[in-house]
């Protein structure tokens, strides 16, 4: 990773907007796929799987439902759904980095979670073999190249009502502090802006267009 500090800022975002946007392509994934990574996934989802149960709370997510989980990475999106749908219901957890879903393979056993499948495929690619009651992420349509693409294929894997529910990125609505925090906000101005050239930084509406 570059360092993105704001003294750097420029150079950072010079060197950074020459990566594909694409995260079908392993090399591609600008967060890297190497264990330090894999623990930086998991640092995070401390502090954001209880945004995330409640979004699939509150989307309907539930005790039978038989789950797909785009882009799992080391698991903490199929292990929340898992434990969600029950041992009545499934979740297929699909991810290009091998090393990533033995991990999730491993995190599951140890918490005696049986109802999780790890298939190692392209998530752009990749279909089921049988439609499911719901398709999920956390910033995975941040790293695709034509989010909306992704979001109408996740129609055709879906049975009628089905549910399509991703957690992303919006910097977009990211507000000022009180009393004024001039670090803080530049410190999201450059979060804004690597992620803008390196990803997406706001995968709302506008987002959904597909990228030259």
């Amino acid at each position: 990773m570059q360092d993105c500090t704001a003294g750097n800022l420029e150079e950072t975002i010079k060197t950074v907007s020459c990566y594909p946007r694409l995260v079908s392509d392993a090399a591609a994934y600008v967060m890297g796929h190497n264990d330090r990574e894999r623990r930086r996934l998991i640092l995070q989802a401390s502090v954001l799987n209880p945004f995330t149960q409640q979004l699939f709370y509150r989307a309907g997510i539930s005790s039978g439902m038989n789950v797909l989980d785009l882009g799992c990475g080391v698991g903490d999106v199929s292990i929340l759904a898992a434990r969600l749908v029950g041992p009545y219901g499934s979740v297929t957890s699909v991810d290009f980095d091998n090393a990533a879903l033995e991990t999730l393979k491993a995190r599951a056993a140890a918490e005696g979670i049986q109802n999780i499948k790890c298939v190692q495929a392209n998530v752009e690619d990749w279909k089921p073999a049988a439609k499911v009651d719901a398709v999920v992420g956390r910033h995975i349509l941040i790293h695709t190249k034509d989010p909306l693409a992704v979001l109408r294929n996740c129609g055709h894997m879906l049975y009628p009502r089905g549910l399509a529910v991703f957690h992303e990125y919006d910097f977009s609505v990211v507000h000022r502090g009180w009393p004024s925090t001039p670090l803080r906000d530049r410190v999201m101005e450059v979060f804004d802006r690597f992620f803008a050239h390196a990803t997406r930084s706001n995968i709302g509406v506008p987002a959904l267009e597909p990228v030259d």
